[in-house]
């Protein structure tokens, strides 16, 4: 069972947007091709919670349950057509030996993400890369040592925050960022969690060079809680612009 959805659904909780303006036709082949080699250290734990509360280090578990998965896969992304500053993406992922349906989506410059209809969310792993291809997530601005900025979704059942922090600058194609999300789904059941990880990013092509992330969610089901947590590495392998 992937557990993964439960982390999946909080990153895309916020992405069933309309695209803004006019939604971008694909290209007969792709405008830019990037393919990210990904690898994943994932632990599903369940907890029972005990008499005292669940964040009381002295006594929250009763019995813990955890499972452990290691895995090596990658990340297909494909740039079949832009429009003013969305992309048109068809993204795959290939990990523990299935491959993902296509998802066709529109990526807004900010990062949101806005998927077209009957596609299907992208997968935790590949939902947390997506975004740094966003014209405007990182962008082209020059940036310095020390600078940092911070990004606020307040949707109605998803809040979240999200931090960047420049830690050096190595060479024009080379900045490395300080990375922290953090997200909270309302709801019956609810979900809180966190994504935090460093990076590497191109400024001069707009992309990931790579990174390492820690994540986590937490999701209550009755007395229960849901708990993944994830480490996951990305590395940029493949990219068409580099040819041209």
């Amino acid at each position: 069972m992937r557990y993964h959805w439960l982390f999946a659904g909080a990153l895309v909780a916020a992405a069933m947007l309309p695209a803004s303006g006019q939604t971008p036709k694909p290209a007969a082949a792709p405008l830019r091709h990037l393919l990210f080699s990904l690898k994943s250290a994932t632990s599903y734990t369940s907890e029972l919670r005990g008499v005292k509360d669940i964040a009381d280090k002295y006594g929250p578990t009763a019995m813990t349950t955890q499972v452990r998965n290691n895995a090596a896969g990658t990340v297909s992304c494909d740039v079949v057509s832009t429009h003013d500053t969305d992309l048109m993406l068809e993204v795959k992922e290939t990990l523990r030996g299935e491959t993902t349906p296509i998802s066709r989506l529109i990526l807004h410059s900010d990062g949101q993400i806005a998927y077209l209809p009957d596609q299907k969310p992208l997968p935790a792993e590949a939902a947390i890369l997506v975004p740094f291809l966003a014209r405007g997530y990182i962008g082209a601005t020059p940036h310095s040592a020390g600078e940092s900025w911070s990004i606020d979704d307040n949707f109605e059942n998803y809040k979240a925050t999200t931090k960047f922090k420049v830690t050096a600058v190595r060479a024009p194609n080379d900045v490395a960022v300080e990375f922290d999300q953090t997200f909270t789904i309302a709801g019956v059941q609810g979900t809180t969690g966190y994504v935090r990880g460093h990076l590497s990013y191109d400024p001069t092509k707009l992309v990931l060079r790579d990174g390492s992330f820690d994540s986590l969610s937490r999701k209550q089901e009755g007395d229960h809680y849901q708990v993944v947590s994830d480490f996951i590495e990305f590395n940029l392998k493949e990219d068409s612009f580099a040819k041209t």
